[in-house]
């Protein structure tokens, strides 16, 4: 992969946070068992549900900056070190690199021994006078280039003096300008690439320029480690090369998978469990970074996520399967930021585990993914218990097609009921008229006296109309028998409004019985008075 300062092509080169971090999981059932190493991260472990993102925009400093709270890693060129405070300011957590090719020297970049102006370790007009020795040439000595991008040269990553003079020029340049450390393009596994079929006279198979590579990484890692200095390299094809991913992780922080399980875009053309160097290839070379104490950064996807989102569903899942909370996620050339980045799906309950045909499953406290990795044939799969699906719909099977994936969350438990306030007594509504008002829909009736009474007054006697509390809207011909709600607490005779409406009112026993003693002597008084009426106005015979 390659970057320079003009052109940002290709994607690839994400800078990389990293340094070791803690964390072997076990693949009872995927794989052979890798041994756990505990080691100390310049990053914090997030759940291993939870995705970590980057950024990898050159050449555009701006963007870098105002995404840095989000990330977790911001890769830059040489030349844009004036963003680092910056980046440092909106998240101090954040790992700022610096893009450094390994294996080339290009003489479209200025001639000057600054790391400042420099996409590489060395210059290549110093190099060119100074140390022929250092290119690469093919059987017939012709100097080697990358196809892709003529103005690089290859390097002899396997030459000792190359190997100080590049370790020693990036460190000065790290050290000036405070970076957290390297993202080094180009750990390449292969002898012919960058130009196929040609291979170097000094290496002329895949296995003697692997062992150049490595020698290189224990001379550049152990001495940048040393100085404090995180070291990441973008690690070429090793899928291919099984256990090439971690013999070039032994003496660095970090690896880089630029073309993680889908790199073509295309539904049904993404990279399946076809073998050895398929699908599970990638997935493993997370579990192996994470066995070691190493960070894995991957990226897939070589579309925007919203033009490819069964690729990236799928990316995402299969990344999720091995995370440890210490790796990285990035999809499409421009690593946007996707909402899925915030379902946080919790701890890992263990590692993935199959469930046949091609089919994987790793469960979280709070979710789980399920990824189809099979070439051709859709699956359904019972989960256990319920889960909501990307789309919201509470499900508890999932039927996921070939090179598609299901990722789950726990339904959030509804919110908690508000309780209602206790009401003991519920006053008599205002607007509701008494039994027997006038509504306007028939004439008024009057309730009828009742007649005198032989042995006192019951709780049925009726109130004298001065004592009862007015009734909103009802006609002065309404009945004064006493309307009778609930709780009974806005007896006639009460004072409506104004000081010591509820003074002295008790909750106790002995209050109510006080009180209704009150009611019935108004009672008692109300009939006298009745009574003395009556026989004042009766006729004489």
């Amino acid at each position: 992969m390659r970057r320079d300062g003009t052109t940002p092509r290709l994607l690839g080169l994400l800078a990389v946070l990293v340094a070791q971090a803690a964390v072997g999981v076990p693949v009872d059932g995927v794989g052979p068992e890798r041994p756990s190493v505990a080691a100390t991260s310049p990053l914090p472990a997030w759940p291993a549900g939870r995705p970590g993102s980057y950024t990898l925009r050159y050449n555009d400093p701006q963007w870098s900056v105002a995404e840095a709270p989000r990330r977790r890693m911001v890769a830059l060129n040489a030349w844009e070190w004036p963003a680092i405070a910056r980046i440092k300011a909106a998240n101090p957590d954040a790992l700022v690199l610096v893009y450094k090719d390994l294996s080339s020297t290009r003489d479209s970049a200025p001639c000057s021994s600054n790391q400042d102006d420099l996409p590489t370790g060395v210059d290549y007009c110093s190099t060119n006078t100074l140390h022929p020795d250092w290119f690469l040439t093919d059987s017939a000595g012709n100097r080697l280039r990358y196809d892709a991008w003529p103005d690089s040269w290859q390097m002899d990553v396997g030459n000792p003096a190359y190997q100080q003079a590049w370790l020693d020029n990036v460190r000065a340049g790290l050290t000036t300008r405070s970076w957290d450390g390297v993202f080094m393009d180009n750990a390449l596994s292969g002898a012919d690439d960058h130009h196929p079929g040609t291979y170097p006279a000094r290496y002329p198979s895949h296995a003697s320029i692997q062992d150049a590579y490595r020698s290189m990484l224990a001379t550049v890692g152990s001495g940048l480690r040393v100085a404090g200095f995180v070291t990441v390299a973008n690690i070429d094809k090793g899928r291919l090369f099984p256990g090439l991913w971690r013999s070039y992780l032994a003496n660095i922080d970090g690896a880089f998978e630029e073309w993680f399980v889908d790199w073509s875009g295309t539904p049904g053309n993404y990279a399946w469990d076809w073998g050895p160097t398929g699908w599970k290839a990638q997935v493993d070379e997370i579990v192996d970074a994470v066995a070691a104490g190493k960070i894995a950064i991957v990226r897939a996807g070589s579309k925007p996520a919203g033009q490819d989102q069964q690729g990236f569903h799928y990316a995402l899942a299969s990344y999720l399967l091995a995370n440890d909370g210490r790796s990285l996620f990035g999809f499409g050339e421009d690593v946007g930021y996707e909402p899925q980045y915030d379902w946080h799906l919790g701890a890992a309950l263990g590692a993935y585990y199959p469930l046949g045909n091609s089919v994987f499953r790793r469960d979280f406290s709070s979710g789980a993914v399920v990824v189809n990795a099979a070439q051709s044939s859709d699956t359904t799969v019972p989960l256990g218990k319920q889960y909501q699906d990307e789309s919201g719909n509470l499900v508890t099977s999932v039927t996921v097609g070939a090179q598609g994936a299901a990722i789950l969350r726990v339904p959030s438990p509804p919110p908690p009921s508000q309780p209602t306030p206790p009401t003991s007594r519920s006053p008599r509504p205002t607007a509701r008229p008494p039994s027997g008002a006038n509504t306007g829909n028939q004439p008024p009736v009057t309730a009828p006296v009742p007649a005198p009474a032989t042995t006192g007054v019951t709780s049925q006697e009726a109130v004298p109309p001065s004592a009862a509390p007015p009734v909103e809207g009802a006609p002065k011909e309404a009945s004064t028998e006493p309307v009778h709600e609930s709780g009974g607490s806005e007896l006639a005779g009460r004072p409506p409004s104004g000081p010591g409406r509820d003074a002295g009112r008790s909750s106790s026993p002995a209050g109510g019985l006080v009180g209704l003693g009150a009611v019935a002597l108004v009672g008692v008084g109300a009939v006298a008075w009745r009574r003395r009426l009556r026989r004042a106005t009766r006729s004489p015979n």
